[in-house]
């Protein structure tokens, strides 16, 4: 009969700081879906695929956009915070396990 070792993990040195030693957390495992492991160009790790956001973030709005009379007709007038462009489309994809969010926002210009 063959028996395998697996190589041990070694154990992570403490960091010294002056007198005191600074050990190094272990890492829980999560049982919390990163939205990375969600999008996959194959459906066959989650549900959410690339070709799927993409119908998404193409498709028009389900609902029809109320619009006052003074103002122009376009959809959204506010403006991106990380451009300062006006925003287009929102569209926000919920990870599993609901306890965090994709948003997709599509500026003009």
């Amino acid at each position: 009969m063959k028996v395998e070792k697996k190589p041990q993990q070694a154990k992570p040195t403490p960091l010294k700081a002056g007198r005191s030693v600074i050990r190094a957390k272990k890492l829980k495992v999560a049982s919390v879906a990163y939205p990375f492991e969600l999008i996959k160009p194959c459906g066959f790790h989650g549900a959410t695929t690339l070709r799927d956001i993409n119908q998404k973030i193409l498709a028009p709005p389900s609902y029809r956009i109320k619009h006052k009379i003074d103002e122009a007709s376009a959809p959204y007038q506010e403006a991106s915070a990380i451009s300062g462009k006006p925003v287009v489309h929102k569209t926000k994809i919920h990870t599993e396990g609901g306890k965090g969010s994709i948003t997709i926002t599509r500026t003009r210009g």
